[in-house]
């Protein structure tokens, strides 16, 4: 029964000590081929809050057989049984919780086509600012205007036609038709 219940406490060890620590800030995670902003970021079953999990499982379901009476090999067996329910339980819910996150972050490319609002009016020549939404986040983006010698007021709106670093290039959404 002592070897259970070593087993369930180094278990629990690494499952509290890795949010103490932080070993879930990222590292027991995959993610797609694109990192800049994607949220496709996977879970893996061999992270170490799932194995740490299943380790305290183990023990804990071991020792409980243990001290019920059963043999060592029925201890195992179950051991295995509660340690693989609860690393799947943990599982799930780190799968879960990865999935409800978001991300902020606005790909510059994302805005070309879109219809903005100046902000900062653009004076001919000269950059102004421009509110763009994509999705449910709205950025202001340093702008120009296409026809650099058109000025455009504040409260226009305009369309996005290109980029050129961090800088969109607009013009008037009736030009667009």
């Amino acid at each position: 029964m002592l070897i259970f219940f070593a087993i369930a406490i180094a278990g629990f060890i690494i499952v509290g000590g890795g949010a103490l620590f932080g070993h879930g800030n990222g590292h027991d995670i995959g993610h797609g081929a694109d990192h800049a902003g994607d949220h496709d970021a996977v879970v893996s079953v061999f992270s170490p809050r799932v194995i740490g999990t299943f380790i305290m499982g183990f023990g804990a379901g071991g020792t409980i057989a243990v001290y019920s009476g059963t043999s060592t090999m029925a201890a195992s067996l179950a051991g295995v049984g509660v340690g693989f329910l609860l690393g799947l339980v943990m599982y799930l819910i780190t799968r879960m919780f990865y999935s409800e996150q978001s991300t902020t972050v606005v790909r510059i490319e994302e805005t070309v086509g879109r219809i903005g609002i100046v902000t900062v009016p653009i004076d001919a020549g000269s950059v102004g600012k421009v509110e763009v939404q994509i999705g449910d986040l709205r950025r202001d983006f340093l702008a120009r205007a296409a026809d650099r010698t058109e000025s455009l007021a504040r409260g226009q709106s305009v369309r996005v036609t290109a980029h050129r670093g961090s800088e969109l290039t607009v013009e008037t959404d009736s030009e667009v038709s």
